[in-house]
């Protein structure tokens, strides 16, 4: 209790350097880690780029015999994707089945995202992965793609097996997106006439995500006309800009 305690001082504050102070206090005492204090510690000093500590977060859980838990490992691929260390990502990927711990659609998230920063590198390893999630029944079969209406949705509620919060509103993130983009047009789904359906919700990153993809695919995106004539910016098409 008293470390969360001290933990939340911490990142309240933003005070990196006490969180490394609290690591290293931990380290010396050896002190057993709590998972989500560990987490926690994670994910900030990810965010502030000290990839060394988070080992020796990760580390210090192992030295004292603590399992770590889906939490931990999808903090460390998270923070090895925004190192654009996509190798040391799919170490702790592999890691993970090792230690018998069950990746959830966090996990194949953060893979994906690694592996999108790491460039044409790490570009062939998407599709294995999207095939895995679903393959694991995380996500739909049909991945957003409705054949009837010929629209691809990328909402999480067309995608995700399982939902959380608002799947109506929350669309999945750029980089999942593009790659749902892709393995449609390697299956010979979607075209020119397809209707992206990218929402109306502040879904800035993936709206610029899809029209880059569309552009590399020879399609001027614009937004659908709706009945009564004016655009919805939710949808792309294909057309005259």
């Amino acid at each position: 209790t008293t470390h969360r305690a001290l933990y939340a001082a911490n990142q309240t504050a933003g005070a990196v350097d006490q969180t490394i102070d609290l690591l290293n206090h931990m380290l010396d005492k050896r002190v057993t880690p709590d998972p989500i204090l560990c987490s926690a510690m994670i994910t900030i000093l990810g965010d502030a780029g000290r990839v060394d500590k988070v080992v020796d977060v990760f580390n210090c859980m192992r030295d004292q015999n603590v399992t770590p838990n889906v939490v931990i490992y999808n903090a460390l691929i998270s923070t090895y994707g925004k190192a654009e260390r996509v190798d040391k990502a799919i170490e702790v990927f592999k890691d993970m089945f090792a230690h018998h711990v069950t990746p959830n659609v966090i996990t194949y998230r953060a893979l994906i995202t690694a592996c999108d920063e790491g460039g044409e590198v790490a570009s062939p390893l998407i599709p294995p992965i999207l095939r895995a999630m679903v393959d694991e029944h995380l996500f739909h079969p049909s991945l957003g793609y409705q054949a009837a209406t010929n629209t691809l949705d990328f909402h999480e509620s067309q995608v995700l097996v399982i939902q959380e919060g608002n799947a109506n509103i929350k669309c999945v993130n750029a980089a999942v997106a593009k790659a749902i983009f892709h393995h449609h047009v390697a299956a010979g789904n979607i075209s020119a006439r397809t209707e992206f359906i990218i929402g109306q919700h502040g879904e800035y990153s993936i709206r610029q995500a899809i029209a880059q993809c569309m552009r590399d695919q020879g399609w001027m995106p614009v937004n659908a006309i709706m009945l009564d004539g004016t655009r919805n910016r939710g949808r792309l098409v294909a057309g005259a800009s």
